[in-house]
């Protein structure tokens, strides 16, 4: 593995074209401290249950946003129509925690694993298939932010594949 990412199959060339891809975030069988997300968001409170579908809009809009931003290559689009499909699995996840070592920006960050595929929309064949593991945001103050941080340094990992 390179930078917490390994190529499962396929080509990283695909990373690299210009053409569009709809990004789907896949949280189906996320867990969290040993249990399923939505019974680990339960357990947090009802607040935590209701945020969540707009917390994830927002984590994914910044994902989009940075990768678009730094992209040579893929654009990631919201549109139900595009050549390719950008899907994110996300098996493992820790929303990380506002206290850790005040010298180490990454110390208490969140942090997701999972893989990333990107699938020929019109055949649905797999073209690339990537482990992600341990990838890390920044500590923020609100779980939010930190997982934000997190699937930004995916999409900077994932950018370097793109050149």
């Amino acid at each position: 593995a390179v930078d917490g990412i390994e190529i499962l199959s396929g080509d990283t060339y695909f990373l690299t074209k210009s053409d569009e891809a709809v990004v789907v975030f896949d949280y189906d069988k996320t867990v969290v401290e040993g249990k399923p997300l939505m019974e680990y968001l339960k357990g947090q409170g009802s607040d935590w249950v209701e945020e969540w579908p707009e917390n994830q809009e927002f984590i994914s809009g910044k994902f989009v946003e940075y990768f678009n931003d730094k992209s040579k290559g893929m654009t990631l689009v919201e549109k139900e129509k595009a050549p390719y499909k950008l899907v994110i699995h996300v098996d493992k996840m820790d929303f990380g925690s506002v206290a850790g070592n005040p010298f180490n920006m990454y110390s208490g960050g969140a942090e997701i694993s999972g893989t990333v595929e990107v699938v020929d929309a019109s055949s649905g064949k797999k073209c690339l298939s990537m482990d992600f593991t341990d990838i890390q945001g920044v500590r923020q103050m609100s779980a939010t932010w930190r997982l934000e941080f997190a699937f930004i340094e995916l999409a900077k990992r994932l950018l370097k594949f793109a050149k």
